[in-house]
């Protein structure tokens, strides 16, 4: 190859349709990393919309107040064998752009695929403790089998 077939420039047509396949091969690449997590489809099954249209709300809790909060988790799946517990990554609270919504309409970019819940063992009384689902990662959600 010559230097003048490496100078060569493009024709306004040709800069055209390389615009056009580059603008469709970052749409592409944008849709690959914004794929939703698994997390999103359990979500999506429980309550029979796209999550991505609902608003998230949030909700924090003192330390004291997780222990009735669990007891409430704990009694309504009692009631509803439809239902379990969905935990996250404990590694989601080293994200600093990781909210609910962000990881339900797939723009959350960290670990967000369900895991098993974790628990800490919060006293209750001078001598008992109940397992409670573990902060940061916010597991509290219930969704049906």
């Amino acid at each position: 190859m010559t230097d003048d077939e490496n100078d060569r420039k493009l024709t306004p047509g040709e800069l055209s349709r390389f615009a056009q396949a580059f603008s469709e091969l970052v749409g592409e690449a944008r849709n690959v990393v914004r794929s939703e997590s698994g997390f999103v489809g359990i979500v999506a099954d429980h309550l029979g919309v796209a999550p991505s249209e609902l608003p998230a709300v949030v909700e924090t809790l003192d330390m004291v107040e997780r222990p009735n909060l669990q007891l409430a988790l704990n009694a309504m799946m009692e009631n509803d064998d439809r239902s379990r517990v969905v935990g996250l990554s404990q590694e989601v609270g080293r994200y600093q752009d990781f909210s609910i919504a962000s990881l339900l309409t797939g723009a959350f970019r960290g670990p967000g695929e369900p895991v098993p819940p974790v628990f800490d063992a919060l006293p209750i009384d001078v001598d008992k403790t109940l397992p409670c689902v573990s902060a940061p990662a916010p597991a509290w959600i219930t969704a049906s089998r």
